[in-house]
């Protein structure tokens, strides 16, 4: 895919591609943008099925620990990325994103500041997990890391990049 945008710089236009309600507060819009960076794991301005799947596993595993059924977790997002967001599997731009996420957090909350604060978890998170799993080299021998994959039952040297496991999005976790 070719045209992607800067890190950090909404696409002309996002705002109002597929626009729900114009309404939206700045800090709304400017939350889901950063949401959907988050999950562009590789920053071309398309969110991927994989990337979803991939970002989304890892969350699973921070929430469950070792014991997280990581087959299931891929197959769900597998799943939610193809009946939500694109049936083909294929990649997506923010503004489909954000029509998914404004429909779903009308259903969840009206209330502006709510859905606010239900996104900037949701950034929080994603943002932990990629600094855990995505961000960091992995075999730095950092203390966090080596903490986190003891608490988790990661044997030394796992490198999640290279794992069969897969990503995640908007996780029900």
């Amino acid at each position: 895919h070719t045209g992607g945008h800067a890190r950090g710089v909404m696409p002309r236009g996002a705002a109002a591609a597929g626009d729900l309600d114009w309404r939206r507060s700045p800090r709304l819009e400017e939350t889901l943008f950063q949401l959907f960076q988050l999950h562009d794991l590789n920053g071309n301005g398309w969110l991927e099925e994989d990337e979803l799947v991939q970002l989304n596993s890892k969350v699973a595993l921070l929430h469950r620990g070792q014991d997280v059924d990581l087959v299931a977790v891929r197959e769900k997002y597998k799943t939610f990325f193809r009946e939500k967001l694109n049936a083909k599997g294929l990649p997506v731009p923010y503004s489909v994103f954000r029509r998914y996420m404004l429909r779903t957090l009308d259903l969840v909350d009206p209330d502006m500041c709510t859905q606010e604060m239900i996104v900037e978890q949701f950034c929080s998170e994603a943002a932990l997990t990629r600094s855990i799993f995505f961000d960091a080299p992995v075999n730095n021998n950092s203390k966090l890391i080596a903490d986190i994959s003891a608490l988790l039952g990661i044997p030394s040297g796992f490198n999640c990049n290279r794992s069969p496991v897969g990503s995640c999005f908007f996780a029900g976790c």
